[in-house]
């Protein structure tokens, strides 16, 4: 049974088969099979052909098939790929003929061959007045990232790096980095931040005055202690426990009319 086609309509698929800047119309994980679908019935009496990229890579005519194997088609002519390589991507079409030679159906796909991420993992650093993480990828390409703080999306946030202020921080809090692109997600361990600040009276330098009365006082202990200043604020009669760190920062500041009592806890490691 011939079948026709009108010649417009196959000038037009021509143009559009195979646009300029397509994109992936499936996305496949390195290694992995795959079976481009094709699902045209009745080809037995018909001649299938199968292109990667322009080169023919399966021709079936009046039972005969070269080149390629029986084994790459479905019935229904879908193409059976096995093991994808990265060299397996690229524009993949089909052309089915009638016994008259004449074109009775042609489909194009484009696909892409990806490799799965690799696990990300997580740094920090601490300034002043903020934790910078940083998540670390082996390679970005096609990736896109997602922060998590106590497993909670954080909506937004998909740099490579991340930035939370001090103050917005609870001991419990831990942050994790995910990786994702179309084949796979993966997802850091979770990381818990240790960023430390100190209190200060105002005018006065964080440095001097930390050195000036907790190393004072580590004199008469042995050398390896942690410090820490514990500070009684008026306001609300909140306690609030700071630890300061081999190099304090410079980061908060508080009235002398507003504290009470500060002083030194020497507490060993």
């Amino acid at each position: 049974m011939s079948c026709t086609l009108p010649l417009a309509f196959l000038v037009i698929l021509g143009f559009i088969s195979i646009p300029a800047a397509a994109s992936c119309e499936y996305y496949i994980q390195r290694g992995t099979p795959f079976s481009i679908p094709l699902n045209y019935k009745e080809l037995s009496s018909k001649e299938l052909t199968w292109k990667h990229n322009g080169n023919v890579i399966f021709k079936r005519k009046k039972g005969n098939i070269k080149p390629g194997k029986a084994e790459d088609i479905s019935n229904e002519g879908s193409l059976k790929l096995k093991e994808l390589t990265l060299a397996d991507k690229g524009t993949y079409t089909a052309e089915v003929f009638d016994s008259d030679g004449k074109i009775c159906h042609e489909k194009s796909f484009i696909l892409c061959v990806m490799e799965k991420i690799s696990k990300p993992s997580v740094k920090f650093t601490c300034s002043d007045k903020d934790v910078i993480f940083t998540c670390t990828l082996t390679n970005t390409e096609g990736v896109t990232f997602k922060w998590s703080q106590n497993r909670k999306l954080l909506v937004g946030k998909t740099e490579t790096t991340l930035t939370i202020g001090l103050k917005q921080l609870k001991e419990p809090d831990t942050f994790t980095c995910s990786a994702v692109n179309n084949v796979s997600t993966e997802t850091s361990n979770p990381i818990k931040p240790t960023c430390n600040g100190t209190v200060c009276f105002k005018g006065l330098n964080c440095n001097s005055l930390c050195v000036s009365l907790c190393l004072s006082l580590s004199l008469c202990f042995c050398p390896s202690l942690s410090i820490f200043l514990l500070v009684s604020e008026r306001q609300k009669f909140k306690m609030s426990l700071f630890c300061s760190t081999p190099h304090p920062p410079t980061s908060y500041q508080l009235s002398q009319t507003r504290v009470i009592v500060v002083y030194c806890l020497v507490l060993i490691s």
